[in-house]
């Protein structure tokens, strides 16, 4: 996801490394505070805990999403491929294009993986940007050029394009210009079984001429993606999804804390992976395994603070050293945020999902655990 900057450790604080166990309090600083000395384990419930739209980054990413899935739990997502093509023909070679082909690599698929997709490959009708585009950014798309049915498991998919649009683009594709004059290619489904995800570094466009083979490398890409069908919830659980979002805004009161000597601090969220894996037959619909916990400041600058790994006992556990950092700051006045967010690490694009129990959940709500030291 979008990425954002680390903060530091403060220098001079120590803190045991905490273990993940069933009763987390247990572990939360015990053993830092003088010898003699009691500590208290405050919790805390999440004051805000919420869905909140978020425009993931997906240009320039590993990974270009293409296709449409209908998922019964979380509506439907449209993924629309955008890619364009660095040129590597040589211009002394002046035989006749015999064929340009689009090839492919998937390493990703969301959905129905027995259902053919098919994918409308259309001309991209203006020059665009990648580098920092948003997951709902939408490109002009020009004439159609092709369509291909694929199965959602296959790990090669091929695009053969027509005579007719190799022979209006072969002046083009001999260009010393091509980067200019040629703007990409868009690919979409209309069909709803499945997003499939191809890698970038391992794709290319092929043009074959009667004398060599040129293949061009992919110098841009971009997902679109757009939420169409709303999700269908179980009862007392947000949703939590990369790329399309939504993300999750997350917040603690902690009046009353002021000046207090922290040495541990965990946040806990606690996840209906159940329901995440009851998918319909031979349906693929991947979670998330890490989530990142980010504070966003008032000038709306994010932070990364902490990452959490999701548990066998079905929880994500923030404990790093910066978290207990950052909060006792907050308790002595020095660094202020507006909210805290849960964000999946930005890395090549999915549309891996979460659930998470609300805040009225009770014993399975989002909490914070925080050990203070006594005072005077």
């Amino acid at each position: 996801m979008l990425r954002i900057r680390l903060l530091l450790p403060l220098l001079g604080c120590a803190l045991l490394p905490l273990t993940a166990c069933d009763d987390p309090a247990s572990d939360v600083g015990i053993g830092l505070v003088e010898a003699g000395a009691e500590p208290v384990v405050r919790t805390l419930a999440a004051s805000t805990f919420e869905e909140m739209i978020f425009a993931d980054i997906t240009g320039g990413t590993e990974r270009m999403l293409s296709g449409r899935v209908n998922d019964p739990l979380i509506g439907t997502i449209d993924a629309i491929g955008y890619l364009d093509f660095a040129s590597m023909f040589d211009v002394a070679d002046t035989s006749p294009i015999t064929s340009v082909t689009l090839n492919l690599t998937r390493n990703y698929v969301y959905g129905d993986t027995t259902m053919p997709v098919t994918l409308d490959v259309y001309d991209l009708a203006d020059e665009w940007n990648a580098l920092g585009a948003p997951a709902d950014t939408s490109l002009t798309l020009g004439e159609q050029v092709t369509s291909i049915t694929f199965m959602p498991l296959d790990t090669l998919v091929s695009i053969p394009l027509p005579s007719e649009w190799i022979e209006a683009n072969e002046t083009t594709l001999r260009s010393s210009t091509f980067s200019e004059s040629f703007h990409g290619l868009a690919l979409q489904s209309m069909t709803a079984e499945a997003v499939a995800g191809f890698a970038v570094s391992q794709s290319s466009f092929r043009v074959i001429t009667e004398q060599d083979t040129f293949s061009f490398s992919i110098s841009k890409s971009l997902s679109g993606l757009q939420r169409t069908g709303e999700p269908s919830l179980p009862e007392g659980r947000i949703l939590l999804q990369d790329g399309a979002g939504p993300i999750v805004k997350l917040n603690f009161d902690f009046d009353g804390l002021e000046e207090a000597p922290l040495n541990g601090a965990i946040v806990r969220l606690f996840a209906d992976t159940l329901s995440v894996l009851e998918t319909p037959p031979n349906f693929v619909r991947p979670r998330v395994e890490t989530l990142q916990l980010v504070r966003i400041d008032s000038d709306e600058q994010a932070f990364l603070i902490a990452e959490a790994t999701l548990s066998d006992g079905g929880d994500y556990r923030f404990s790093d050293l910066a978290l207990r950092n950052i909060l006792q700051q907050v308790f002595f006045g020095e660094t202020l945020f507006e909210h805290l967010e849960l964000r999946v690490p930005f890395s090549a694009s999915t549309l891996n999902v979460m659930l998470l129990y609300d805040a009225a959940s009770g014993d399975t709500a989002p909490e914070a655990l925080l050990t203070i030291s006594p005072t005077d």
